[in-house]
C-alpha cells in the first residue's frame, strides 16, 4: 500500500486511547450498558468493561482506540488501510466502525506498538 497516500488521507485524523480495559465475551443474551453487542445467527458477542460471571467464552485485556477520521463515511478503503497497517505491525485487532469513528480494540500488551502504527499513518494521538 502507498504510505504517502495513506498519510495524506489521515493527516487531519486523530486517535484517543481509552483507559479502561475491555473484555470480549460470548454470551447467551445481549448485555445492557455494553460498549457493543454483536448479534448474529450463531452467537452474541459483547464488548464491555464489565466483569461477567456467566459466559460461554471470554477474552480479556483489550484497549479501545477511537480514531476520528476526517473523511466522509462513504470513503473507500479506510478500513482496509487501517487493518492492513495493524497487520503489518503484527497486531491483532477487533475493528468496529461508527458514523465518524473507527474503534479498534487491541490487546493491552500491544499498546506501544499500536501507537507506532498510528503514527506511521500520520494519525495524531491525543
Amino acid at each position: 500500500m502507498d504510505t504517502q497516500i495513506n498519510a495524506k488521507l489521515f493527516e487531519k485524523s486523530y486517535a484517543k486511547i481509552h483507559s479502561p480495559t475491555y473484555h470480549i465475551y460470548v454470551l447467551e443474551n445481549p448485555l445492557q450498558n455494553a460498549f457493543i453487542n454483536i448479534v448474529d445467527e450463531d452467537e452474541i458477542t459483547c464488548i464491555t468493561t464489565q466483569e461477567i460471571e456467566n459466559f460461554k467464552e471470554k477474552n480479556e485485556n483489550w484497549i479501545r482506540v477511537s480514531i476520528f477520521i476526517d473523511a466522509p463515511p462513504q470513503s473507500k478503503g479506510i478500513a482496509a488501510i487501517l487493518t492492513h497497517q495493524f497487520a503489518t505491525y503484527n497486531i491483532s485487532i477487533v475493528p468496529i466502525a461508527s458514523f465518524s469513528k473507527a474503534h479498534i480494540f487491541i490487546q493491552k500488551k500491544d499498546l506501544n506498538l499500536a501507537k507506532k502504527c498510528l503514527k506511521s499513518l500520520n494519525i495524531t494521538i491525543i
